[in-house]
This record gives structure tokens, C-alpha cells and sequence, in this order.
């Protein structure tokens, strides 16, 4: 990647250039080491009948509005 910044004057970019080359044996020859990788620890889903799935989705979302209304009820009989 090279970007070039005009507002620099020559002695910046030679000063610039300079400390990179400094650095270049470095990348050059460094030892870059990385760390483990975690290991994965494989899941199997668990297969369930679409009909039981769905009835209990059902189940679920209509015990949340059951407990909404009544949490609404306690909340506007309180404020009377």
C-alpha cells in the first residue's frame, strides 16, 4: 500500500523512508509466532418431530402473553 502525502516535505520522506528500511531485516528475517488454535468441540444436534417442536413453540408463546397480561393487570390495578 503507498500513500503519498504532498504536504510532506523531502527531508520528512527521506526520514520516513529511512526508519522503514530500518525495519525491513526484521520482517525480513523475524520469528513470528502465533498462538494454538482452541479446539473444537463438535455438537450434534438433537432431532426432535416437527409437530412436537411446533406445539411447544406454540405452548411457549402463549405463556408469555398469559404472563404479559397478567403483569399488565398488576401494574394498572396498582396505579388505581
Amino acid at each position: 500500500m503507498l500513500l503519498i502525502d504532498f504536504d510532506k516535505t523531502d527531508r520528512d520522506a527521506f526520514a520516513r523512508g529511512f526508519l522503514k528500511g530500518l525495519g525491513a531485516p526484521y520482517v525480513l528475517f523475524g520469528k513470528f509466532e502465533y498462538g494454538t488454535i482452541p479446539e473444537i468441540r463438535i455438537v450434534s444436534p438433537i432431532f426432535t418431530d416437527i409437530n412436537d417442536s411446533i406445539s411447544s413453540d406454540w405452548r411457549n408463546v402463549g405463556t408469555d402473553i398469559r404472563n404479559a397480561i397478567e403483569l399488565y393487570g398488576q401494574k394498572r390495578s396498582a396505579s388505581q
